[in-house]
């Protein structure tokens, strides 16, 4: 699945890549319960948790970020024995603009198993989700301290 768009944000773009970099801005990737530590320059792990009634379920996964050129690429990763792998790879442009940035997001989503089946089903409301997901990271990243 093909994704993109554009955003604007009111911070300069120096101050967008080193809030990127930030655990706690990267959490903002992942709906409802999320923890993501760094484990060394540029990469991540994640865990998501689920709670269904009686039954708790926990996700993990990789993240990795790497500067290239004006932007960053993301590229996230998670495979789970019943329910598949996904794969987010995006590659984000910045530019400044006026007194902040225009962030430019194209990439794309891939999945196997049970999760490349309701991510095929699920398509028309995958996109809308994506563009929830970049609006939360651009919350995180402006309400980021300066520094």
């Amino acid at each position: 699945m093909q994704l993109s768009g554009v955003l604007q944000i009111s911070v300069p773009p120096a101050r967008v890549v080193s809030a990127l970099e930030e655990p706690d801005v990267l959490r903002a990737l992942f709906p409802g319960e999320a923890s993501v530590q760094q484990t060394s320059d540029g990469n991540y792990n994640f865990t998501l948790k689920k709670s269904l009634g009686f039954l708790e379920l926990r996700q993990g996964g990789t993240i990795r970020l790497e500067r290239v050129g004006e932007g960053v690429s993301l590229v996230v990763r998670a495979a789970h024995r019943i329910g598949g792998a996904a794969d987010l790879s995006v590659l984000i442009g910045l530019a400044g603009r006026d007194a902040g940035t225009a962030i430019a997001y194209d990439g794309t989503m891939e999945a196997t198993g049970l999760a490349g089946r309701l991510l095929r089903d699920r398509a028309a409301q995958v996109r809308p989700y994506i563009v929830k997901v970049f609006d939360r990271m651009k919350a995180q990243i402006e309400a980021a301290p300066k520094g």
